[in-house]
């Protein structure tokens, strides 16, 4: 073969491969593009942006399949057909120039694809809205709840909060507000009109706007809760992997459980999906009753599943249930639901729906929904519990349906559906018809609840009881819909924690994870002497140190500031003292305060109660756990925690109830959930998570473990709140079903190996 002749060949094979690439390429995006346009109607950068940022997990409505079928199917198809195309024609001196006529039209299809989406996204505003801006309008406007001096009721009002998927006034007829001939939502309008929507004395229904990062179910939620919009930027926080939500900010949720409030979140899908478990995880410490509860909880059968996960119809019978539940506890409680059926394309039709609006499917499921939510708030206002009890009913968003709405003139300002029930609060103008957006319903959810607000502004939301304008009432829609689509590095910078901070903060934890001893509690004068021991190589620069404890189960805390033991350098002392208190079981943490004003807060932990003595030895402590059958034994291991284990403590193991043999499994990861003597366990190579009710059916669990060399994780979570250490080796939570609460938590550095004897001892 001639030399000209192989480089030729060479140059071929790559003309080809390129253009099957680029087929792939252009294919993949086209097709998606599609698929996109035709299932979402209003649809922007942020929100999408927002979706790829979010786990996947608990996507619904049969949307991955529906996408692999129209979006990845065709692609390979297409591709496939280049491939095959260039195989027949591989003898032929047509081949190259076949090859050059799919160039041609691969690129006139990529730049039409990627023209249809610059300007449906509207991507030139959007990239003048990423420039720095010399106004950052959040960072003007924004009133931290941190700093507000909240005054709730001497008798705390309970709050049911109900979330309804893409429901808008626009549904309503003209008559009533809305932009629809016939109106298909009569008993939510009716339930607007009777109580308060802001409408003044217009009988026309009013309602909450929309803007840039709150037009979808996560942001909305968020913007009602928070009163900001979610924005999250390329390269910014990805909240797949985000162990916090928003973690600078202070919500309706935070407010709430500071105040002892129980919090039930309540929905017919997978709470993962869309970082809503996260969110209310971090923000209100709520209990998740979503699908996979329902499952664990048999509401409903192992296999069923429909639309998201199980129906509104479910939805309601079970909010009866957990609002009863929730009514006969001591404690004030929130009930926050989402409902699920009315979500875009077209809604689902369960056995309640009709059929008065003929084939237009949507029409019949929001018509069902009206129904459902009328004959729902009819039930709590028979309760007991109602004349207590503040009842909120808002769309999440505008639908996102790619052709209810069509016909609507351009010129209607679409809002979501707003009502507030049974208020403590009076309408300072009820007279004044008012402009707001969904963001104000964060200070006016307190308001609401007979909650006084300094200032009557909370996040970017004002109290609409309050005579004071919302943003939206001094700057007018335009203006805030300009100013809210730009970037805000104010807005970015509560979206993470400050990483020369975290990263500090990281060390401290690592560095004095078990520096907090609880040396001596005397039960008969109920003092708690405390100690903690730093380490002079950490070189803290620290003002002060003090230790808070918490009796579990109550908002309950003693708190009190340590001094320098003269005796012993790098070591502060202490004593509590907890006379008053029944139930001496409880959590003690210690806080670092420095010279500049930062506050290092739960740097180490300790457990007081009556069971488990020295925690200096791993088989000890397995032993003492081996006594008490009655208590639930949660283990997750990070990292190469295996790397120690010796003969002895892989019995003491087996003698608790696990089976995995697992001496020598190095970068093993491992869980187990250890309930009356059975374990139920898992173990691999990959990092593993496990979630579920726990038998008593007063708590929930989410565990996660990674033993991958010293960069895993080992995360076990108790009705959302956080126990693990997270420190490489064995980390474990006990949990007493009597009490219904974590009573001690402990960790074992198993991946050392003594040079003396193989024993893991605590670090």
């Amino acid at each position: 073969m001639k030399k000209g002749t192989g480089i030729k060949k060479a140059g071929a094979g790559i003309l080809y491969t390129f253009v099957g690439l680029l087929v792939f390429l252009v294919s993949l995006f086209g097709f998606g593009e599609l698929w996109t346009f035709t299932n979402w109607g209003d649809l922007d950068l942020d929100e999408i942006i927002f979706q790829l940022s979010v786990p996947l997990e608990g996507t619904g409505n049969g949307m991955v399949w529906k996408y692999l079928v129209l979006g990845l199917l065709p692609t390979l198809l297409v591709t496939i057909a280049y491939i095959v195309l260039m195989v027949k024609l591989k003898q032929s001196k047509k081949r190259r120039i076949c090859a050059l006529i799919t160039l041609g039209l691969a690129l006139v299809a990529g730049f039409v694809v990627q023209q249809i989406a610059w300007r449906r996204l509207d991507i030139d505003t959007w990239i003048e809205g990423q420039r720095e801006q010399k106004r950052d309008f959040v960072k003007e406007e924004y009133v931290d709840p941190k700093d507000v001096d909240l005054v709730f009721p001497e008798q705390k009002r309970n709050l049911i909060y109900i979330y309804l998927e893409s429901m808008e006034t626009t549904y309503a007829d003209e008559a009533a507000g809305g932009a629809f001939q016939k109106n298909i939502i009569p008993e939510l309008t009716k339930i607007a009109q009777e109580n308060e929507d802001f409408s003044g004395g217009d009988s026309k229904l009013n309602g909450g706007i929309v803007y840039s990062g709150t037009g979808f179910t996560t942001g909305a939620m968020f913007a009602q809760t928070a009163g900001i919009p979610i924005k999250l930027g390329i390269g910014g926080n990805n909240m797949d992997t985000q162990s916090a939500f928003f973690p600078q900010i202070r919500t309706l949720g935070d407010i709430l459980k500071d105040e002892g409030y129980r919090q039930v979140f309540l929905l017919g899908s997978d709470a993962t999906f869309g970082g809503r478990r996260l969110m209310f995880r971090d923000h209100g410490n709520f209990e998740f009753r979503d699908y996979l509860y329902a499952k664990e909880k048999e509401w409903i059968p192992e296999d069923y599943r429909v639309w998201w996960g199980f129906e509104d119809e479910k939805l309601f019978e079970h909010a009866k249930e957990t609002a009863t539940e929730l009514a006969a506890g001591s404690e004030p409680f929130n009930l926050t639901i989402l409902t699920v059926d009315t979500h875009f394309e077209d809604g689902y039709v369960c056995g309640l729906c009709g059929t008065e609006y003929g084939d237009n499917q949507y029409a019949n499921v929001m018509a069902c929904s009206s129904k459902q939510v009328s004959e729902f708030l009819d039930w709590i206002k028979k309760q007991d519990f109602y004349d207590n009890t503040t009842v909120i009913i808002c769309g999440d968003h505008t639908t996102m349906d790619t052709d209810f709405c069509e016909k609507v003139s351009s010129g209607y300002q679409r809002k979501t559906y707003t009502a507030l029930i049974n208020s403590a609060a009076q309408v300072a103008d009820p007279g004044r018809r008012r402009e707001f957006s969904t963001m104000d319903m964060f200070p006016t959810t307190l308001a609401a609840m007979g909650v006084t607000i300094p200032g009557e502004q909370l996040g970017l939301g004002t109290n609409l009881y309050s005579e004071e304008d919302t943003l939206t009432e001094q700057f007018g829609f335009e203006e805030m819909r300009q100013d809210l689509a730009k970037k805000s590095a104010f807005l970015q910078s509560l979206e993470v924690v400050d990483p020369e901070a975290d990263a500090l903060y990281a060390r401290y934890r690592e560095e004095l994870a078990n520096a907090l001893v609880v040396e001596n509690y005397d039960p008969f004068k109920g003092l708690v002497s405390v100690r903690v021991n730093e380490k002079e190589s950490l070189g803290l620069s620290v003002e002060h140190v003090e230790v808070t404890y918490q009796e579990y189960g109550t908002n309950k805390k003693q708190t009190c500031v340590l001094k320098e033991d003269p005796d012993l350098p790098n070591s502060h002392i202490g004593t509590l003292d907890i006379s008053s208190w029944k139930e001496p079981v409880g959590k003690v943490s210690v806080n670092y305060f420095t010279p500049d004003g930062k506050a290092y807060n739960n740097i180490s932990t300790a457990y007081i109660d009556y069971e488990f003595g020295d925690k200096s030895d791993f088989t000890s402590y397995l032993k003492v756990l081996k006594e008490h059958p009655e208590y639930t034994v949660f283990i997750a291991v990070r990292g190469e925690g295996m790397a120690g284990l010796t003969d002895e403590m892989q019995e003491a193991l087996w003698d608790l109830g696990t089976q995995w043999y697992l001496v020598g499994a190095q970068g093993m990861s491992y869980l187990a959930v250890i309930e009356d003597g059975v374990a139920d366990e898992v173990a691999g190579y990959e990092e593993l998570q496990k979630e579920g009710i726990l038998k008593s059916g007063m708590s929930s669990y989410y565990m996660e473990s990674s033993g991958q060399d010293s960069d895993g994780s080992a995360t076990i979570q108790i009705d959302g709140q956080e126990y693990s250490t997270n420190l490489r080796g064995f980390n474990i939570v006990v949990y007493s079903k009597e009490l219904g609460q974590v009573i001690d938590s402990a960790w074992f550095d198993t991946h050392i190996v003594e040079e003396t004897e193989e024993q893991a001892v605590q670090y």
